[in-house]
């Protein structure tokens, strides 16, 4: 389930399901630390204490206020909804880029992509809806966050399925099994169920 208070400053923050963040608030700073999930984060203002979302990837610094961060195996993801953050590599070159609303970046092993359009109001509506937008979405990455939402684990490779890309919206209330299938029907995957909370996941 997701959940949503307010953090001391005055922030607004929603946890996706299995979310889990680290605060270290200090007189001079503001960071939380996404230890694993994704964050919502309506910043309250502080020229004096900027607020960092801080990922094993990247430092996101809050230069405005409404954002999401996705953490996935490997890489986060940065969807600006209001105002600008500024994103710094931690891997590879520490390189930073500003991203205005409507945009999004991704930060991995190999510094930051390209800043991409997003569509603000699909985003924010996808978050509220507890929904997944994939647009161009590596399997692998989908079925992680996807696994967050139900009881039952999912086994799968990541450097196999991160090869098929997803785009669509995947309700994260549906059925586990049927949201599965369905995936089925467009890639080539095996799905085995082992006892009742195992499902295997394969390229075929």
């Amino acid at each position: 389930e997701m959940q949503s208070f307010t953090v001391e400053d005055g922030s607004k923050v929603s946890l996706g399901a299995r979310s889990a963040i680290k605060l270290d608030f200090k007189a001079d700073k503001r960071q939380i630390d996404l230890v694993q999930g994704d964050i919502y984060i309506d910043v309250a203002k502080d020229p004096n204490r900027p607020l960092i979302i801080h990922t094993p990837q990247a430092d996101y610094k809050a230069l405005g206020t409404r954002f999401i961060v996705n953490q996935y195996p490997k890489r986060s993801v940065l969807n600006m909804l209001h105002s600008k953050v500024e994103a710094t590599a931690l891997q590879a070159a520490h390189l930073s880029k500003v991203v205005q609303q409507g945009e999004n970046i991704t930060a991995d092993s190999q510094g930051l992509s390209q800043i991409t359009k997003i569509d603000t109001a699909s985003t924010e509506f996808a978050w509220q809806k507890q929904q997944i937008l994939a647009n161009d979405l590596p399997l692998s990455d989908l079925l992680s966050r996807l696994g967050r939402y139900h009881h039952q684990y999912l086994l799968f490779n990541q450097a196999t399925l991160a090869q098929y890309k997803v785009s669509g919206v995947i309700n994260t209330r549906q059925d586990l099994e049927q949201t599965l299938a369905l995936l089925a029907t467009q890639y080539p995957l095996k799905i085995k169920k082992i006892g009742q909370y195992v499902i295997a996941i394969s390229a075929e």
